[in-house]
């Protein structure tokens, strides 16, 4: 959900005081304060990025070991015969064709 950003208005002028809000998509933005009743003007404020992502951390989350050790199991598709074979985890089938499971 998008983070909206309200700045609360004492007789008309911004506070400085400001309060963010989780808003669903297709949802009116805030005019009143949820708790004091005082009057809100939205802020817009500049895209976030998300940095705690790398290659090499995305690389680790999809080793093997990684996976098996928390418990799922992971498959690697076989180009030639389209079957999807078990790499990592315990349970499940170590190998099984998408057709036939449909």
């Amino acid at each position: 959900m998008p983070v909206c950003v309200y700045e609360v208005l004492e007789n008309g002028i911004p506070s400085g005081e400001f309060l963010k809000v989780e808003h669903p998509h297709g949802q009116d933005f805030l005019q009143i304060h949820p708790y004091t009743g005082q009057k809100l003007i939205r802020r817009i404020e500049s895209p976030h990025l998300n940095l705690e992502h790398s290659e090499k951390k995305d690389k680790k989350l999809n080793e093997s070991q990684f996976v098996e050790k928390r418990g799922f199991i992971k498959y690697e598709k076989d180009a030639a015969t389209g079957k999807y074979h078990k790499v990592a985890g315990l349970r499940g089938p170590d190998e099984f064709n998408p057709k036939e499971v449909l």
